[in-house]
Parts: C-alpha cells; sequence; structure tokens
C-alpha cells in the first residue's frame, strides 16, 4: 500500500491540470489527529522547593516537589486520555484532598511527563522527607512554609494509619555485568520512557529488614543513591532490598510502614498513586541577614 502524502489543494488543482488523476481524498476525519501538547500550570503554593545536586553522578536541578499526590484536573484528565487511561481519584489523603490511584508504575511516570513534570526517585524522596522533618522550607513562590504543615505531609507519607496508601518512585532494577543497575531520571521516547540516569547500584543494605530500619537514621545516612547504608540503625520501618526486574515505592498503612525495592511494577491499587515533580526555574539567589533567601522568577516557576 503506498504511503498517504499530503499536499495543499492547489499543488493538487496542478498535478490535476498535469494529468496526475490516480488519488483519493482523504476526509478531514479519517486522517490522523495530532495531539495537543499538555499545558499544565498547577499552583506554586502546593510545591516545596528541594535544591539540585551535583556529586559524581548524582546529578539533578533545583525541583518543586508537590505536597501532595496527583489529583483530577482537566489537565490530568487530557493527559490520561492520550495514554488511554480512564483515571480517576480512587481515595483521600487526612486532608481531605483526592489523589489518583489504580496506576502501574510505567503509567504513573508516563503521566508526570505528558503533565511536564517528572516523578521522585529515592533519592529525591528522601531529601523531601528530610527537609519536611526539618521544619524549614519554602514553597513555589518563596513563602515560608509552617512547621507544622510540613509534618503533617511528612505523616501523610509516613505515618502508620488507615486507610493504607502509597506512591510510585522512578527506581527500577536490572541486571548488569557486576551486579543489579539502578535506573531512573525517565524520559519520553515517543510513546515510551527511557532512563537517563542508568548505573551500578552502590552499597547499599541488600537485607531485609521486617522490621525494620529506623526512618531518621535512612535520612540522616543514606547513600549517594538514596538507599540505606549497612550501618542504618534498626527500627520500625520495614524495608525490601532491591531485586532485578523490580521497582520502589513508599506504602504506609494501618500497621506499619515501609520503604520498598521489591514491587511489582505492573501492580496497581487504588491507594497506591504518585506524586507530581516539577524543575524549578530560580532567577537568582539572595542572602539576606545570613538567612538564605530564594528570589523566584514571577510567573516562570513552571
Amino acid at each position: 500500500m503506498a504511503p498517504d502524502i499530503r499536499i495543499t489543494s492547489e499543488t493538487l488543482e496542478h498535478l490535476t491540470g498535469l494529468g496526475f488523476r490516480d488519488y483519493e481524498l482523504l476526509s478531514e476525519s479519517s486522517q490522523e489527529t495530532q495531539e495537543q501538547p499538555v499545558i499544565y500550570n498547577p499552583n506554586p503554593q502546593d510545591y516545596i522547593f528541594v535544591s539540585g545536586i551535583k556529586s559524581g553522578k548524582e546529578k539533578r536541578p533545583d525541583l518543586l516537589v508537590c505536597k501532595y499526590r496527583l489529583g483530577m484536573s482537566p489537565e490530568v484528565e487530557q493527559a490520561g486520555n492520550q495514554l488511554g487511561l480512564n483515571l480517576q481519584n480512587t481515595t483521600q489523603e487526612e486532608n481531605k484532598r483526592d489523589y489518583i490511584g489504580s496506576i502501574n508504575r510505567e503509567q504513573a511516570l508516563k503521566l508526570n511527563l505528558y503533565l511536564g513534570g517528572r516523578t521522585s526517585d529515592i533519592r529525591l524522596a528522601r531529601d523531601f522527607l528530610k527537609l519536611l522533618f526539618s521544619g524549614e522550607a519554602v514553597d513555589g513562590e518563596g513563602n515560608t512554609i509552617n512547621p507544622t504543615e510540613l509534618i503533617q505531609i511528612a505523616n501523610e507519607i509516613t505515618q502508620p494509619r488507615s486507610p493504607w496508601r502509597a506512591e510510585w518512585f522512578e527506581d527500577y532494577f536490572t541486571q548488569g555485568d557486576e551486579g543489579l543497575v539502578l535506573n531512573k531520571h525517565y524520559v519520553l521516547n515517543g510513546k515510551d520512557i527511557k532512563p537517563e540516569y542508568s548505573n551500578p547500584l552502590t552499597n547499599c543494605l541488600m537485607q531485609d529488614k521486617t522490621p525494620g530500619i529506623d526512618l531518621q537514621s535512612w535520612l540522616k545516612n543514606s547513600t549517594a543513591q538514596g538507599f540505606p547504608n549497612q550501618n542504618t540503625k534498626q527500627g520500625n520501618l520495614y524495608f525490601w532490598h532491591p531485586r532485578q526486574d523490580f521497582a520502589s515505592r513508599f506504602y504506609a498503612g494501618p500497621y506499619d510502614a515501609d520503604l520498598g525495592c521489591y514491587r511489582d511494577p505492573l501492580y496497581s491499587d487504588s491507594g497506591l498513586g504518585v506524586r507530581h515533580v516539577r524543575e524549578a526555574h530560580v532567577k537568582k539567589w539572595k542572602f539576606l541577614k545570613t538567612k538564605l533567601i530564594l528570589i523566584f522568577s514571577p510567573g516562570k516557576l513552571f
């Protein structure tokens, strides 16, 4: 079958005048419609600034991490339609904000990418939690966030209670020549996703702890890739070590919380959602009375 060639009506009239008549007119409805890019401009006050890192192979830009798991909006629905997903809010956070569940890992990562953002990896999640527990953070407009709100966000992620809730991370583990390979920092490759970071998993805790490791010990003393060290103190946070062809997530339920690196990437459940992350466009840094102040470029946060 010959390929379709799209030409202007003027060119068609010229070809007809030259005697070229072996063609078939296609109606507009039969032609492929090009997907319109999703323009997603969330409220910058719903995001928390997390500074970038430049250390060896661990590099990331300054980021804005959403305070909440991703919920439905017209833009999210548009992105879901383009992905062939029938998205809906399936559960709530304790603050009564609805969020989307029943999506597997690949769907979660693609959804964030279609919205012009990305998904958290374990190192970013560790830095985000550490920032929340510190009680000092600013939002996407550079405003100081009340420490009480930061602790509420941290508890939403880590505190055992009902109902259970969880969120996907990017991290995916494959087998390399010398051991496990960590894959993350995914980008769109046509309709597929591919990692821009694929490096050997560095020496970390490779033993399940059920229970558990100490949450604060992990936050203070992780590997450069964000995983618990071998000398992480014992505690109540369940830990499932990385394994080939499995993915990572954080979970908290009625009786426990866990950092799982042994999760089926095809699994989905109503309580398993994803957090949206976007790059922060910081105009400049300014020091004022020994306190670091972030000056953002107005209207260019996203």
